[in-house]
């Protein structure tokens, strides 16, 4: 039952070498604010906000194509992208890349994401400490309730558990699950500097097609010890 699986690293092919130094050159410079994707402001820059939301925003994928020469310029990761979570390239509708601003400190705001799949990846993750935290829902949700998505201080529909549970990290470069029914999740970054680049992979399948919940599921199974459950308020995790 995935349902319950609220974080586990993924089973998939390590992510490959790449030019780390021209990616971060890459996204400094293909930031959300010259990308222009409609619809969709750099939460990063809104004055408010920018304070306590510890990314940038990078669009490599938009609406199924790839932006900016991402795939000439990065085709190790292109490629792993196309074949890593077991579906087709062309199932991917949005990548989002989330480097995370050198001098953020804390902890950030607790949310959701929308995608449905919650596939992600650290193409960089070098904190060596605490990095993620989650708070799960007193009840099992059947969809994604309304978190609060987008607001620095929401209003949660849904009850919330007391305890707060803490991801631990398998590898630097590492897939991983995210799930964003039964949670809600916060990034932490106990002091400014180490470089991460945590990154979602949102797919569009076809009903029936299990090949994302399959993984979930072979992943929780291999990498049991570091799998975060859903479990009734007050239980062991």
């Amino acid at each position: 039952m995935t349902e319950k699986i609220l974080y586990t690293p993924l089973d998939t092919p390590p992510v490959p070498e790449y030019d780390l130094d021209g990616l971060l050159e890459w996204c400094k410079q293909k930031t959300i604010n010259t990308q222009q994707i409609p619809g969709r402001l750099d939460s990063s820059n809104v004055r408010g906000i920018q304070d306590v939301y510890p990314w940038h925003i990078v669009y490599p994928r938009k609406n199924f194509e790839w932006k900016y020469g991402f795939d000439e310029q990065f085709p190790q990761l292109a490629d792993w992208f196309g074949r890593a979570y077991g579906p087709s390239l062309d199932k991917i509708h949005d990548i989002i890349m989330l480097p995370i601003k050198s001098e953020f400190t804390g902890v950030g705001f607790w949310h959701s994401d929308p995608d449905r799949w919650g596939m992600r990846v650290y193409l960089e993750n070098q904190e060596p400490g605490e990095f993620l935290r989650m708070i799960p829902t007193k009840e099992l949700q059947q969809g994604r309730p309304n978190f609060g998505q987008g607001s620095i201080d929401p209003v949660f529909n849904v009850e919330l558990q007391d305890r707060v549970l803490s991801a631990k990290l398998m590898n630097p470069r590492q897939a991983f699950f995210l799930n964003s029914k039964n949670a809600v999740h916060a990034v932490v970054n106990p002091k400014p500097g180490p470089l991460r680049i945590a990154t979602i992979v949102s797919f569009t399948l076809q009903p029936g097609d299990d090949t994302l919940v399959e993984l979930i599921r072979r992943s929780a199974e291999k990498y049991d010890d570091y799998v975060l459950r859903w479990t009734e308020s007050g239980a062991a995790t």
